[in-house]
């Protein structure tokens, strides 16, 4: 398992380990995997640092020799091709292109969120649905200059955009050097505003996004706005630092259950078995829903990997941990932050519906405005 810190994101209270322990607890005490117990370790990465995060999939591999992993928000990229290509069947929180889930990593990634490809084209759909894109708007979209964002950008989004009758103005590339990010937002900003930009689309993570909002408040540019979850910008736990007077009321597609809660509605089923497990098997006190979210991110992730390993049998291997993945059909047991996963073989990505949320300036964070319904693609 790996755990990511960096700037801009709400951090947890407590260590990985402290919010894993109580369900590899209930895991043991239950018979473990087959009669043996499971055995779980941290290793830490920054999302921010390539390198970084090469060295961490080379930690898990090949120092520690794990026989599976969990990734993650941040994990990403050629980071989750490392595992893959040395063969380390991995459960990821994080999305990606079709072209890399299934031309470069091969199967050995499964993701329980939707990948890059469905959620822009939802995304457009929805958009269109709604009435906040029309013939009419004239759209800026920016993306960072990474090879896959790049290849989502160019190959998906923008011709799907264009065959549903969709007006693109002007497009930005941010450097993927972090240190560039003040000065091409500055540059991001002039370019929409001479091209009397008037919806923005961002397809980049939420450091991207953040800059871009303040820079478009200083220089009192007000553009509407849509989001999705390419790249968790639709997310409380990235999306607190956003300027209020540029994303207040925007709303965003998601398949995750941000803003349930914060709408009012009762907690899911799946999130409160997930707590019971956590406080029944000593879990440290949950000081904020940052903490309540990571408790509930461990419980989806190592529950499902448990019960896949299980149904792979006694004889375990990493092939049939992953045809054991295959078989399981529609899963809803703790799925806490989806409204449910289904895997068959070839389906890589295990979310397929989603739902509505809008940011309030109130609590900066989202609230959920319409429930969850299956997706067009």
């Amino acid at each position: 398992m790996a755990e990511g810190s960096a700037m801009g994101l709400t951090v947890p209270t407590y260590a990985t380990e402290d919010y894993l322990a109580p369900y590899v607890k209930e895991i043991n005490a239950g018979g473990g995997i087959n009669g043996r117990k499971l055995n779980v370790k941290v290793v830490t990465y920054t999302p921010l640092q390539e390198d970084n995060m090469q060295a961490a999939c080379v930690a898990v591999a090949e120092d520690l020799k794990a026989f599976g992993a969990v990734a993650l928000a941040g994990f990403y990229g050629d980071a989750e091709v490392c595992l893959a290509n040395k063969q380390v069947p991995t459960l990821s929180f994080n999305a990606s292109s079709e072209d890399l889930l299934f031309r470069r990593e091969k199967g050995w990634i499964r993701e329980t969120v939707m990948n890059k490809d469905r959620t822009v084209k939802n995304w457009v759909d929805w958009m269109l649905g709604s009435g906040i894109a029309t013939p009419s708007s004239r759209i800026g979209v920016f993306w960072a200059d990474l090879p896959e964002d790049q290849g989502v950008a160019k190959n998906v989004f923008l011709p799907y955009l264009k065959s549903r009758g969709l007006n693109v103005a002007q497009t930005f590339i941010f450097s993927s050097d972090y240190s560039r990010v003040a000065l091409d937002s500055n540059s991001a900003v002039l370019r929409f505003k001479s091209s009397n930009v008037n919806l923005v689309l961002p397809l980049a993570n939420y450091f991207y996004n953040t800059f871009f909002l303040n820079q478009a408040d200083s220089q009192n540019f007000r553009p509407k706005y849509a989001a999705s979850d390419f790249a968790q910008v639709a997310v409380d736990a990235t999306s607190g630092a956003y300027s209020a007077n540029q994303w207040d009321r925007t709303r965003a597609l998601t398949s995750l259950r941000t803003g349930e809660i914060a709408a009012g509605k009762p907690m899911a089923s799946a999130q409160k078995q997930c707590l019971d497990a956590y406080q029944r098997n000593g879990g440290k006190t949950l000081q904020n829903n940052t903490d309540r979210d990571y408790a509930l991110f461990v419980c989806e992730h190592v529950w499902l990997w448990a019960k896949v390993a299980r149904l792979a049998g006694r004889n375990l291997t990493r092939v049939g941990f992953l045809a054991a993945l295959d078989s399981i059909g529609t899963h809803d047991e703790r799925v806490a932050l989806t409204d449910l996963l289904t895997y068959r073989k070839g389906k890589y990505d295990g979310a397929d519906r989603y739902a509505v949320v809008e940011w309030r300036k109130e609590c900066k964070c989202y609230h959920q405005v319409e429930g969850f319904r299956r997706g067009t693609w």
